[in-house]
């Protein structure tokens, strides 16, 4: 598969015709997404609650070529009273390549699960599921390399997506010369993931999508336990239309890790469902069920339900309530989200 990407990487310029092009005037399209709310937390020891800003994203689209768009994230956050500015995405996309492909080469978030790819102020709900936080990282799996993606030649709609990356470790908190560096547990180093998405129309009024992903490559722990992992998912949605302007949706996702260390093979799993039902095109409430197993030989285990009631108030501005109950440590949590932009940015529909 590497040596694939990379053929196709060295070929690309001869797919872009030259009498297809066009001299891009225009500007680009600019965009700023700020996130904000209160956060209220208790458990058996105290209470907390805090305002905060969770951050500020800039993102900037231009079209290179009738075939060739460009895309550029960077995100705002604050940490411990500094605000932080890391570039999130920056890619070029390649459109109408030969047999239905397309190429994407830069820094990008992986297509691997059915939302780390998507900004997370537009998934349906604001808590992060336990597995993308245990197996993927704190933050979203992002990497530098490329990836190619075919619509095959079926029947039905079936697109494939195979990319190679690279990552460094998250590391935590400030270090002083000599101490040892904690890494957050993540894919890092070269990795590979595929990904295959079908959707199937049940009705007039109802859809199914599918999706598989797979990921294989080393941890972020690799130099201390030499470490290798193979993860594997799957995630369904299905969604019902009974008027123009509401809709039922049902999202399941499962996942699961496989740690190769010289101490043996540690196995983890987890898993969470959302439904949600939109009366009309402004209200959204729901419910989600989160399950994980921790990457470790501990394998201790979480595991909560939230009730989410969301109001879109325009396309560019929602406010969200959200309250987690956490099984295991039994800890209350309640979070009041607020989404506001400015410009013409969008992410994937969920």
């Amino acid at each position: 598969m590497k040596r694939l990407l990379i053929l196709f990487l060295c070929l690309f310029p001869f797919f872009i015709s030259a009498a297809d092009s066009t001299i891009i005037t225009a500007l680009p399209d600019i965009s700023f997404i700020g996130e904000t709310g209160l956060i209220m937390t208790q458990n058996s020891d105290e209470k907390n609650a805090d305002l905060v800003f969770n951050g500020l994203e800039i993102q900037a689209q231009s079209a290179l070529h009738p075939n060739a768009d460009a895309t550029f994230v960077v995100g705002a956050h604050l940490h411990e009273g500094t605000v932080h500015f890391d570039v999130e995405e920056a890619f070029v996309s390649f459109k109408s390549m030969p047999l239905n492909t397309g190429i994407k080469t830069g820094r990008k978030l992986t297509n691997f699960g059915r939302i780390n790819y998507i900004h997370s102020h537009e998934w349906l709900f604001t808590g992060k599921p336990f597995i993308y936080s245990n197996f993927l990282g704190e933050h979203a799996l992002m990497g530098d390399g490329a990836s190619i993606d075919i619509l095959l030649p079926l029947p039905f709609f079936l697109n494939v997506e195979a990319g190679i990356w690279t990552k460094p470790a998250e590391e935590h908190g400030e270090h002083e010369e000599g101490e040892e560096h904690h890494h957050s547990f993540s894919p890092a180093g070269e990795f590979y993931n595929l990904r295959l998405w079908s959707s199937f129309e049940i009705s007039e009024a109802s859809e199914l999508e599918v999706g598989f992903s797979g990921l294989k490559g080393n941890s972020s722990h690799y130099l201390e336990h030499m470490d290798r992992i193979n993860m594997a998912g799957a995630d369904l949605i299905f969604k019902i239309w009974p008027s123009a302007f509401s809709r039922i949706l049902l999202l399941t996702e499962v996942m699961y890790l496989k740690r190769e260390v010289p101490p043996g093979i540690f196995e983890s799993w987890g898993m969470y469902s959302f439904i949600g039902y939109k009366p009309d095109k402004h209200w959204e409430i729901g419910g989600k069920y989160d399950y994980s197993e921790t990457p470790g030989p501990e394998k201790e285990k979480t595991s909560g339900l939230s009730a989410i009631v969301t109001n879109y108030i325009t396309e560019s501005f929602r406010i969200r309530a959200e309250y987690t109950y956490t099984l295991e440590s039994k800890s209350h949590s309640g979070l009041l989200n607020i989404v506001f932009g400015i410009g013409p940015h969008t992410h994937p529909l969920q």
